[in-house]
């Protein structure tokens, strides 16, 4: 993970100094994740397709402006979570899928409890984070299975890296709580 984010940053570096030909790579190689972020959020998978679209179309054309190649990162899944929270506020009255549905397409390896994934059911994980406040599902989401620093998530969400830490701890623990309780029910 840690070769493939600094083949990123450089692809960035290139494409923000105007070298041409280099975004399909660029989107071929972060696709994937926004397409898991978008589930994980829009909780559709016509929205979060969408969603992968339009963050690589307005990327693609604020790229020059890109003042720090080693933040794309959070500059990408900024854009993704603003076009997020748009398309959930215009299509509210739309179903949502189940969100281990989501869960089911990722490798959710650096999560910490992902040992829960392999003892625990994955359904019991999925409605604990679907309990979630979509806040909190996001910060959960882009720090632990998309894998942005603490720094890059709070960068995402406009808030102090110390309170990316607070809120993390607080998050995890409630879910292992609810997990360890059972409270947790389909």
């Amino acid at each position: 993970m840690k070769k493939r984010r600094e083949n990123e940053i450089l692809l960035a570096r290139r494409l923000r100094d105007g070298e041409s030909g280099l975004f399909d790579q660029f989107a071929s190689s972060i696709g994937t994740r926004l397409l898991h972020y978008g589930l994980m959020i829009c909780r559709r998978r016509d929205d979060a397709e969408d969603i992968v679209q339009d963050t690589l179309i307005e990327a693609y054309q604020r790229f020059p402006e890109l003042r720090a190649p080693e933040k794309v990162h959070a500059w990408f899944f900024r854009i993704a979570r603003n076009a997020c929270l748009m398309r959930r506020r215009s299509h509210a009255h739309r179903a949502a899928l189940p969100i281990e549905c989501a869960l089911e397409a990722m490798d959710p390896g650096s999560f910490p409890e992902a040992e829960m994934l392999r003892r625990e059911d994955a359904k019991a994980l999925g409605l604990a984070l679907e309990a979630l406040p979509e806040d909190q599902r996001m910060l959960i989401m882009m720090r632990y299975f998309e894998g942005l620093s603490t720094e890059e998530a709070a960068e995402v969400l406009e808030m102090t890296p110390d309170a990316v830490k607070t809120k993390l701890y607080r998050i995890r623990g409630a879910m292992r709580k609810k997990l360890q309780a059972g409270a947790i029910t389909g």
